[in-house]
């Protein structure tokens, strides 16, 4: 029974806990980059914390994802643990079973549910966050099952969303989903058991055997500030970054033609959904982990648009869809984002993202907070901005 997988979520795998620090510090300069954005603004006008911290978190969608899960993890789960823990450990285990949970169910519903337009960060999400909010509120077995099954009724989000503020709001509406339901649990309120098998049935769900272990420790970090489809060829390319070139080939799964490929962007939001235009900022130079390369200008610069004319897309479905080749002048390379990075380097990376969002100083007292385990300065940090600062 999907209950019990979701009951039984582990919060002490030491690999979990180690990827979990650095998506804390990686979700809270996306949601300090992304204050300024409408849907974050908006966000303001709800009596929720959470809501604003997992809409902020995910209005730059630059935030962490889960290829399992299918969808983004940490901007749903932390929000709601963040908002009822009492201290950093308590924090910190909440939100790995929350987020352990969010996969199990993202895993359970399938691909079958995402292909039939549900958004699986803000429905399996609110699975998550109600876990990460009951365990953050130590509620006992009992308790915690009706919670859940009461998220039966709550779970929502869909991908006619996207494109809007309608998108980044589906995470702020799953953590405070889960907030309430754990709240509701806490307070006797029951539901049945069986009522989250009637939420998959209903909402095209697949039924897959959720994972028996850990899987938090694969989630994927945004490392450029654009879809997730194109990362594998910016890595790839990025192995090779050739002083000088003529051509670049790239070749991906045709699943994402519908998805990156647009041929010639006229905006910068066009631009994050670009092969062409990616690579080309890539091989002119331009640093593709910075939003601001991202821009509408520089989908008219020159020098960028004659590189963009070089770049030619082909497919191949035997490559996994978390992969790509780059061709380069006949010299090839290949990335695959289902293979782990060496946490060292992944934490450099991460560092270098986060400085760049916020600014150092900023990144520093955010560092510093998680490195410690202060509760206090890491909310603090978060919601002064979050909460004070206008468009």
């Amino acid at each position: 029974m999907i209950l019990n997988a979701l009951l039984s979520a582990p919060d002490d795998d030491p690999a979990g806990l180690a990827m979990l620090r650095l998506s804390m510090l990686d979700w809270a300069a996306c949601a300090l980059a992304g204050r300024r954005e409408p849907s974050a603004i908006a966000a303001r006008s709800l009596a929720s914390e959470a809501a604003l911290w997992a809409t902020a978190g995910h209005a730059l969608d630059y935030d962490d994802t889960h290829f399992d899960h299918i969808g983004h993890v940490t901007t749903v789960v932390l929000p709601a643990a963040l908002s009822v823990a009492r201290d950093w450990p308590t924090l910190e285990r909440a939100t790995l079973a929350g987020a352990e949970a969010a996969i199990r169910m993202g895993v359970w519903l399938g691909r079958g549910h995402y292909a039939a337009g549900f958004h699986q960060t803000a429905t399996a999400g609110a699975f998550g966050a109600t876990l990460a909010a009951a365990r953050a509120m130590e509620l006992d077995t009992s308790a915690t099952a009706n919670a859940l099954a009461l998220c039966a009724s709550r779970a929502a989000g869909l991908k006619a969303q996207f494109g809007t503020d309608g998108k980044p709001l589906n995470a702020g509406f799953a953590a405070q989903a889960g907030i309430d339901c754990a709240h509701l649990g806490a307070a006797g309120a029951t539901a049945p058991a069986e009522a989250i098998e009637s939420y998959g049935a209903t909402h095209a769900g697949q039924g897959a055997t959720p994972p028996s272990g850990p899987r938090f420790h694969a989630v994927r970090h945004k490392l450029h500030a654009c879809c997730h489809g194109l990362h594998a060829a910016l890595e790839a390319y990025r192995s090779l970054s050739p002083d000088d070139l003529s051509s670049i080939v790239v070749t991906t799964h045709p699943r994402w033609l519908s998805v990156c490929n647009q041929p010639a962007p006229t905006t910068g939001l066009g631009a994050k959904f670009s092969y062409r235009h990616a690579l080309a900022l890539a091989a002119s130079g331009h640093d593709t982990s910075d939003p601001e390369s991202f821009s509408d200008a520089l989908t008219r610069d020159a020098g960028v648009v004659a590189m963009r004319d070089r770049v030619c897309v082909e497919t191949d479905d035997s490559l996994a869809d978390t992969a790509a080749r780059v061709n380069v002048d006949g010299t090839v390379a290949a990335h695959d984002l289902a293979d782990p990075m060496p946490l060292d380097e992944l934490s450099g990376r991460i560092r270098s993202k986060v400085g760049k969002l916020v600014g150092e100083e900023t990144a520093g007292r955010i560092g510093g907070a998680v490195e410690c385990g202060d509760l206090q300065a890491y909310c603090a940090e978060v919601t002064a901005r979050l909460n004070s600062e206008s468009a």
